[in-house]
């Protein structure tokens, strides 16, 4: 399946798919606009486009109708956002702690993992609005997580950490 932009100067930088659709943050060569587009996942059309500040860095389920997004703006400050299909919109539950967030990952619809750039690792649970810290002292480089065994894969420098998220 292709999906396009729909437009010569706007890039895809992450997608995501869930459900009937496909996630795509991009942006633009000419410019520092954002945008995040929804496709439909069978036919490629594209179903909405919003304009955003940031570029996305990790997506993950929250429910049928939103969309957990984790991003970093232009000013370099790490965004975390949940994105409502039914009115293209998105609101922000929580201000992260400042600096850039570097990988992420959801843990099904009530945590999403957040690797900072501060050196800490956090768990957010939407239920309770909190953020829990899960490590300090590690700067990841990419995360996994393996919903079978309840265990978040994480990779810093030259050492690899396996955490219980819940």
């Amino acid at each position: 399946m292709n999906y396009q932009t729909g437009s010569s100067s706007f890039y895809p930088v992450k997608e995501f798919v869930s459900g009937n659709y496909c996630y795509c943050g991009t942006n633009d060569f000419t410019s520092s606009a954002h945008e995040f587009r929804r496709y439909d996942k069978n036919t490629g059309v594209q179903q909405s486009n919003i304009s955003v500040t940031w570029t996305p860095l990790a997506m993950g389920n929250k429910s049928s109708s939103e969309l957990y997004v984790l991003a970093n703006d232009n000013s370099g400050q790490g965004k975390f956002c949940v994105y409502n299909t039914t009115t293209n919109s998105f609101y922000y539950p929580m201000n992260l702690p400042a600096g850039l967030v570097q990988c992420g990952y959801g843990v099904g619809s009530d945590y999403f993992v957040i690797a900072h750039s501060n050196g800490t690792i956090y768990r957010y649970q939407y239920s309770t609005n909190s953020l829990l810290t899960i490590a300090t002292g590690l700067v990841a480089s990419k995360m996994e997580f393996n919903a079978e065994l309840n265990e978040l894969y994480v990779s810093s420098g030259n050492t690899f950490y396996i955490f219980d998220v819940q």
